[in-house]
């Protein structure tokens, strides 16, 4: 199973679907639990999650069962070093080492401060602190950047049906040969792709015509947005793992028979060009 715990939700009033706000710390050791019932559990956590990271070490017994990929907080902006800001996240969290460790801002990278940076990243991985080092990136511009100066092993990406910037011209395949592994993120848009069309914000009304059409075609299926969501990203090859995001134990149960469903559904017409909708960042809702 290709699925991964994000727990943004657990440090954060995170995503647009979100009303019940950051998960309680007895949900969170239920969410665990329930996650180390599948094999190989993966999970994703960051520096900037809120209390994320000390929730989660809470239940160190419990995340040790877990290969666990946090991200570095954003460097340049607010004066930190590497190493110092990756032994809290550690220290937080109760671990020794981690599976994967990512530049949370690919500015890091691609500043000047870059290049230090990635050795000491590098030095990082060398001692056996992580496994794989990589970066989140928002658009495929950023991520050749990186590729043209740097050897990642890791790579978070946004995929979903209406953002499809990255399954073009063959990248996905490209950051396989380079044996890169590929982590996709977003594939409910933040949970833009779930909500009720008409009760959208009016900062939506531009692009209401393709989420009509799009929950449309899935109740002529008999689907729900959930299973044809998580079908379009899990059956591209070349993702290895989904991040996703639950408030509860139930949530995740759910994800996981979502996941299992088989889907047969044309998903062409639906991808959307315009990054003011792609990507949550540049949403105005005030």
């Amino acid at each position: 199973m290709k699925l991964m715990l994000g727990t943004a939700q657990f440090g954060l009033d995170y995503g647009i679907s979100n009303l019940k706000g950051k998960t309680q710390q007895a949900e969170v050791e239920r969410i665990l639990l329930r996650g180390l019932k599948e094999e190989t559990p993966f999970l994703d956590t960051a520096y900037s999650y809120g209390e994320s990271e000390n929730v989660l070490g809470q239940f160190d017994k419990l995340l040790k069962g877990y290969s666990v990929v946090t991200k570095l907080p954003y460097l340049d902006k607010n004066s930190l070093e590497l190493e110092g800001s990756f032994a809290s996240s550690l220290a937080r969290l109760h671990l020794s080492e981690v599976y994967g460790l990512l530049f949370h801002d690919s500015q890091d990278l691609l500043g000047l401060k870059g290049l230090d940076y990635y050795q000491s990243a590098l030095k990082l991985k060398e001692a056996g602190k992580i496994r794989k080092l990589g970066v989140s990136v928002y658009t495929v511009e950023q991520l050749k950047k990186i590729l043209e100066k740097f050897r990642i092993d890791l790579v978070q990406i946004p995929l979903n049906i209406f953002d499809q910037r990255f399954l073009h011209h063959g990248f996905l395949e490209e950051l396989k040969d380079r044996e890169i592994e590929i982590h996709a993120r977003s594939v409910f848009l933040q949970g833009l792709l779930l909500l009720d069309v008409e009760r959208l914000h009016p900062f939506f009304d531009k692009i209401k015509p393709q989420l009509s059409s799009f929950r449309s075609e899935i109740s002529k299926k008999s689907y729900l947005p959930q299973e044809v969501c998580l079908a379009f990203v899990r059956d591209i090859k070349e993702v290895d793992r989904i991040v996703v995001g639950v408030n509860d134990a139930i949530q995740l149960e759910e994800l996981f028979s979502f996941y299992n469903k088989k889907v047969e559904f044309d998903y062409s017409g639906f991808e959307l060009k315009d990054e003011q909708f792609l990507l949550p960042s540049n949403w105005k809702l005030i």
